[in-house]
């Protein structure tokens, strides 16, 4: 369920409290625990949090072109195929990195994340006119997407995994 945001107070408490979510759902686990492949997509929690890391990383890139208005170098149009061939791509990049690694990682791709919305103005989130890029859409829906949204998601596949373990 998707809670309207129309403040950058509410945007921070709900990115913060979703990500506290996602990490009390990955904390105890043991380092084969992290590595264990899971359904649907065969997955395992470590690839998981590196998928989150590695969109995190892209999204930071592409709002701070945009905030210096500047296009981002991505594509026009993301379609399911450039979808998963990034998934994937990230997935190859980190398959020998350890689950710690991936943790630390989590938590510093987090912490940019909040400081992109810290630093981001009432206007530059929410009014659809402040950037050209957007075509009339506000940031903060995107910024969600990769933030809170992303963290529910992944943070309740988790669970189901842990739930029918």
């Amino acid at each position: 369920m998707t809670v309207d945001i129309t403040t950058k107070a509410q945007l921070i408490t709900i990115t913060e409290e979703a990500y506290r979510n996602l990490q009390r759902e990955v904390a105890g686990l043991t380092e084969d625990e992290m590595r264990e492949p899971h359904a649907p997509d065969g997955w395992s929690i470590k690839d998981v949090l590196v998928h989150i890391s590695g969109w995190e990383r892209m999204f930071t890139g592409w709002m701070d072109a945009i905030l210096r208005g500047q296009r981002p170098d991505r594509p026009e149009d993301i379609d399911e195929a450039w979808l998963n061939a990034t998934n994937a791509r990230l997935y190859e990049e980190s398959r020998d990195r350890s689950p710690e690694e991936v943790r630390i990682e989590a938590a510093e791709w987090h912490a940019a994340i909040m400081a992109l919305i810290e630093r981001m103005s009432e206007a530059e989130l929410f009014d659809p006119r402040r950037f050209a890029y957007t075509g009339g859409d506000p940031v903060a829906p995107w910024v969600r997407g990769n933030a809170d949204e992303h963290y529910d998601e992944h943070r309740a596949q988790i669970a189901d995994w842990k739930a029918g373990r």
